[in-house]
């Protein structure tokens, strides 16, 4: 059994974003992929450069207020006021680690679940 609490590492990602704090990048295994549709679709793989990614999405996009968090599996959807719209944040969970992040504007949502 597992002993790290997905719902917990959601809140604290939201958490860091909201608070714009880097140690968000701890949050991630080493090899993470980070996919975001909100300003054109974009896929980031790698620490290094989702600390770039955070960097910018810090100071020019930043996250409000937590509508609401839909738990399944590995995977937490997280929906929170950005920019004037809500966005919604699937993180895909493993050890403890987030492996995958997906990011849309509520409209477009992500599946909870990966498409491959």
């Amino acid at each position: 059994m597992s002993s790290f609490d997905p719902m917990a590492i959601a809140i604290d990602w939201l958490d860091c974003y909201r608070a714009a704090d880097p140690s968000i990048l701890d949050l991630y295994a080493p090899d993470a992929a980070l996919e975001c549709t909100c300003d054109g679709a974009k896929t980031i793989i790698g620490r290094d450069a989702i600390s770039e990614y955070w960097r910018l999405r810090f100071s020019e996009n930043p996250a409000g207020e937590l509508i609401g968090l839909h738990f399944e599996g590995d995977f937490v959807a997280v929906s929170y006021w950005a920019n004037g719209g809500v966005v919604q944040a699937v993180l895909q969970i493993n050890d403890g680690k987030i492996v995958r992040s997906r990011c849309a504007p509520f409209e477009t949502i992500c599946p909870i679940a990966p498409e491959d």
